[in-house]
């Protein structure tokens, strides 16, 4: 497991891309899938190429996992980290092409933890650009 979570960390796409591809492999059990998944939406790095990602590789995705295991559930929520409210429309219709019975509640807390984030990154921004920006010692 750690040797899988240090191939999360790197800077190169196409690194983490042969590190999913290696989660998928036989080489790693299912219930550790979902860990590189989160290593990896965190890894500001590979954020954004996660989400196309598990939309193009979904049907090994969900046999590695297993449907109704609650695993791919963290895999789902693990999206919160790396899409945007823009994504909402295609996370929400991604889900309703490719239902994953159990994890209705899992999809819409993660697109409600995507539009928080989004809020709290638009305020953010706002209060860092705003009057007197740059001069508050950061």
């Amino acid at each position: 497991m750690r040797f899988l979570g240090a191939m999360c960390g790197f800077g190169d796409p196409v690194l983490l891309e042969r590190t999913l591809k290696f989660a998928l492999s036989d080489e790693v059990r299912s219930q550790n899938f979902f860990a590189p998944v989160l290593r990896i939406s965190e890894n500001p790095y590979g954020s954004r190429m996660l989400w196309a990602w598990i939309r193009k590789n979904w049907p090994l995705v969900s046999e590695k996992v297993g449907h109704g295991n609650p695993l791919l559930g963290r895999v789902i929520s693990s999206l919160a980290n790396v899409c945007e409210r823009r994504d909402i429309p295609d996370v929400r219709g991604f889900f309703s092409k490719n239902p994953v019975p159990g994890t209705e509640r899992t999809v819409a807390q993660t697109i409600e933890r995507i539009r928080i984030a989004d809020a709290m990154r638009e305020r953010m921004k706002r209060e860092f650009a705003g009057p007197g920006a740059g001069t508050r010692g950061f």
